[in-house]
Order: structure tokens, then sequence, then C-alpha cells
């Protein structure tokens, strides 16, 4: 089971030290569950799917966009678009934030 721990909480700017405090463990725990060492129970899954406001099966990496694309894949396609289609993606994303 791939847990997305660590890339979450760099697209965060979020450290172990503060995501071991919120889930009240250890930093090395945290570090166990990013390098596979350890998994974390359901309840640790739960409360870390809470943390980022994401859900399980994102933080599993199912069910997601970012199964397909990573954050920085998405910023180089739009990137390389012309800036009428960057403008007409940004209006659907505004559009589809407010659902």
């Amino acid at each position: 089971m791939r847990v997305r721990i660590s890339e979450l909480r760099k697209e965060k700017n979020v450290s172990q030290k503060e995501l071991a405090s919120y889930l009240n463990v250890s930093q090395a725990q945290i570090s166990k569950y990013e390098s596979g060492v350890n998994e974390p129970d359901i309840g640790t899954l739960i409360r870390i799917a809470d943390f980022f406001k994401i859900s399980i099966d994102e933080l599993l990496g199912h069910n997601s966009m970012e199964t397909f694309f990573s954050t920085n894949d998405l910023v180089r396609l739009i990137e390389d678009l012309s800036l009428s289609d960057r403008l007409l993606v940004q209006n659907i994303i505004l559009k589809l934030s407010k659902r």
C-alpha cells in the first residue's frame, strides 16, 4: 500500500514535525510511514486524510487526477497552452471551485 504522505506534505509545505504533532505521533513515525517501513492504521489514515482535507482514496492514490497527472505535470501542460486556452482553463477551474 502506497500512502502519499511525503508528496502531500511537500505540496502543502508541512514538515514531518508539524504532521507528527497533529497526529500525536513521533516525527520518526512519520518518516517510517513515508519510507514504507511502517503503514498507518485505519484511524491514522483517517486523521491524515482529514489533515490534508482529502479522501482516504486520494491519500492512497486512488480515484484521483494525480493518479494520471502530478501537480507538476499539470502545471507544465497548462504552461504549454496558448494564452487564450490558459484563460479558458482558469475560468473552468474557477467555475468548478464554486460548486
